[in-house]
């Protein structure tokens, strides 16, 4: 998967086929694990870290074999979770 491609979430849904919102249901927090911070469902993968890593221009194939219990649409689901994180332009925060 070509960066330009993960660069752009609405595209990577349109070209998977999940919604917004049943990839939002992949991410999850848990008091007893890493003291609540956002991870990936069933998995103790940190969501920052998996963005942490795609940030640093790490391509998506090396990420899920670096991390073997995640999958692309999980990728795309910590992609929707930041963007949906991030108040809109105007907004008041």
């Amino acid at each position: 998967m070509s960066i330009g491609l993960w660069l752009n979430p609405e595209a990577l849904c349109y070209h998977t086929g999940m919604e917004r919102q049943e990839l939002l249901k992949r991410i999850t927090s848990n008091p007893k694990i890493f003291g609540g911070a956002p991870i990936i469902k069933g998995t103790r993968v940190l969501v920052s870290s998996v963005l942490n890593r795609l940030a640093d221009g790490e391509p998506i194939d090396e990420v899920i074999s670096d991390f073997v219990t995640i999958t692309k649409d999980d990728i795309l689901a910590c992609l929707t979770f930041a963007a949906a994180s991030i108040p809109p332009k105007g907004s008041r925060a």
